[in-house]
């Protein structure tokens, strides 16, 4: 809701827009959009909580963490090389896209969906934690290779890859690994994180909401005068990429690696979403390749569409989830002996195993990684 509404308001009143982001940061872009963007990580880096991450790697969630880090910073990200080529009305649009098939999956909305959802939701945090930390590095060069594989179509613009990554070390890493610093050295900020986590959240989703009115009111006159068609095949490009990502992940997770349910839940959400806030700091870099209101756009349509969609994968797992456990109660009470009650009795019994093992499952039920009320946090559907 907040992403449209800065959407709607960019478009209707854009000279508000433009007087705010008017102030420059030089090589950074605007001040207040980077103001925006090292804020976002630093809450980022204070609600980061690595306590349990252990226990994805310790035991037998090792298959879902290896494939999860491997989709998330090298297959997914091949998207790109498509996306660039794709004879979208503006070439904007392309690289918006293609940016946010490069960019590693979400800070916080993945992994609160897979803890409701009854999945993995220490595998779904590590997975977090080691794909943004390590994509500062591997997105700058991915991008650069995207780029150079179409730079005629793309009327010769490159993207120099050493230049990219410094920015994003001053304005993603360095402010995440303070956040980061602060809640684990500095007496009492844990608590005081925990007791204002509900606050912290509704910051970061300002800032990641202003960001978005900023850019685009930037470029509001050139999106008004788009045709309608032009900016429906871009909604249809954004659906269609999570689509396709949903589409790698699931049989690979269920058929192939045979994972255990809750850490295929976790692998499956995890690598086909992709971080908005990322996207469009890399975006606000990419002033030389045109209007980064175009680029944006593609994202926050690509963002929206794995949010609605992965909320219905998580309403079918619960209603699954339920079932099974409804079967369960009403075989324990007949004392069905039917070859379909004994299915759903072992169904039922492998379903609590999964929940209450925590590691050898990979579930978090038993000892969650992230508390009732956090994975409530209406943030989570933001970032």
């Amino acid at each position: 809701m907040g992403l449209a509404t800065a959407v709607i308001i960019g478009l209707s009143w854009p000279w508000l827009g433009q007087k705010v982001g008017a102030p420059d940061a030089g090589e950074y872009g605007g001040a207040a959009s980077t103001a925006c963007v090292i804020g976002i990580f630093i809450i980022s880096g204070l609600t980061l909580k690595t306590d349990d991450i252990r226990m994805a790697i310790s035991k037998q969630g090792r298959a879902g963490t290896i494939y999860g880090i491997i989709a998330i910073l090298g297959i997914t990200p091949i998207l790109g090389f498509l996306t660039i080529r794709l004879p979208l009305a503006q070439p904007e649009f392309a690289y918006g896209l293609t940016v946010f098939c490069a960019v590693p999956t979400t800070l916080a909305s993945g992994v609160s969906m897979v803890t409701q959802a009854g999945g993995n939701g220490a595998l779904a945090l590590l997975l977090t934690v080691v794909t943004n930390l390590t994509a500062v590095v591997t997105t700058p060069f991915w991008l650069s290779a995207m780029f150079k594989s179409k730079s005629q179509g793309t009327n010769g613009a490159t993207i120099d890859p050493v230049s990219l990554l410094q920015k994003l070390i001053v304005t993603v890493l360095v402010p995440l690994v303070f956040g980061k610093l602060l809640r684990d050295l500095v007496p009492g900020c844990k608590g005081f994180v925990t007791r204002q986590k509900v606050k912290l959240g509704v910051c970061n989703n300002i800032m990641l909401t202003l960001i978005v009115w900023l850019t685009i009111s930037d470029a509001a006159e050139d999106l008004l005068s788009t045709p309608f068609a032009d900016i429906a095949v871009v909604i249809a490009c954004g659906i269609a990429v999570h689509v396709i990502y949903l589409s790698l992940n699931w049989p690979m997770g269920k058929f192939a690696l045979k994972l255990p349910l809750p850490e295929f839940k976790a692998v499956t959400i995890m690598a086909s979403q992709k971080t908005l806030p990322l996207s469009v700091t890399i975006i606000s870099y990419l002033t030389a390749l045109g209007s980064t209101g175009f680029m944006t756009l593609p994202c926050i349509v690509g963002h929206m569409s794995q949010l609605f969609i992965d909320a219905g994968l998580q309403s079918m797992w619960l209603a699954q989830a339920a079932k099974r456990e409804a079967a369960t109660r009403d075989s324990s009470v007949h004392g069905d002996n039917s070859p379909a009650g004994a299915a759903a009795v072992a169904d039922g019994t492998i379903s609590s195993s999964s929940s209450s093992s925590g590691g050898g499952d990979g579930s978090v039920h038993g000892e969650a990684v992230l508390d009732q009320e956090e994975a409530e946090l209406g943030v989570a559907g933001v970032v």
